[in-house]
């Protein structure tokens, strides 16, 4: 059976991963949801689509670790705990720079709000398993026992 933290890991690559791709292979979709009528009409920007591309297959790639990190195996608990290190530190620098550019950004009132919202519940499970529960990273395991 798969341990709470194989379920946090797979949840969250499913949460993440496919808006990631949405937004690499359909910026002008995704952005026309996220950017005020007046910029649409105006027409979205080049740079603003490649940006958007960017930041989906970034979302992406920052996925990898997460996936990586699901099955048990030989020493997971560092690739988890490295895993969990990198976002985290993604999102304590991300969620601020999102509220303090509300209102400012050219962004739909609240979109970046929403953004850190949806990254805060992450970041604090993070906090919660790193240093509070950090046993949960080798997670049901008998893999580890074994190689040391």
């Amino acid at each position: 059976m798969p341990s709470i933290i194989q379920y946090a890991l797979a949840f969250e690559a499913l949460a993440t991963a496919p808006p990631g791709a949405l937004l690499a292979i359909a910026p002008n979709w995704v952005l026309s949801k996220l950017l005020p009528t007046t910029t649409i009409l105006a027409g979205i920007p080049a740079s603003t689509t490649s940006l958007a591309q960017i930041v989906g297959a970034l979302t992406v790639t920052l996925t990898v670790p997460l996936a990586l990190s699901i099955p048990d195996r030989p020493h997971v608990a560092e690739v988890r705990r490295m895993a969990y290190w990198l976002l985290g530190a993604g999102e304590v620098l991300l969620i601020p720079l999102l509220l303090t550019k509300e209102g400012s950004s050219g962004f739909e009132d609240g979109i970046l709000r929403t953004g850190a919202s949806q990254m805060a519940p992450f970041l604090i499970w993070r906090a919660i398993v790193l240093f509070g529960k950090p046993e949960w990273l080798a997670g049901g395991s008998k893999l580890e026992k074994k190689t040391q």
